[in-house]
């Protein structure tokens, strides 16, 4: 089984269709980021766990309507 990192977390939020467009940038800007420097700031992992909430968060709602 692959580990999952970073990369992949943000590679399946650019990917779904829930994230929209100006939410699909940013991950793919944190990704850039993610793929020179190998790492990210505290700040920036922050980000990718808020984006993941908001995507859980969104899809529950999707689901309950």
């Amino acid at each position: 089984m692959a580990r999952i990192t970073y990369r992949t977390r943000l590679q399946a939020l650019i990917d779904n269709t829930a994230v929209g467009p100006r939410d699909r940038t940013f991950c793919e800007s944190l990704l850039g980021y993610y793929n020179r420097s190998g790492k990210l700031s505290a700040g920036r992992a922050t980000w990718v766990k808020t984006l993941e909430a908001y995507r859980a968060f969104v899809l529950g709602a999707r689901l309950r309507q």
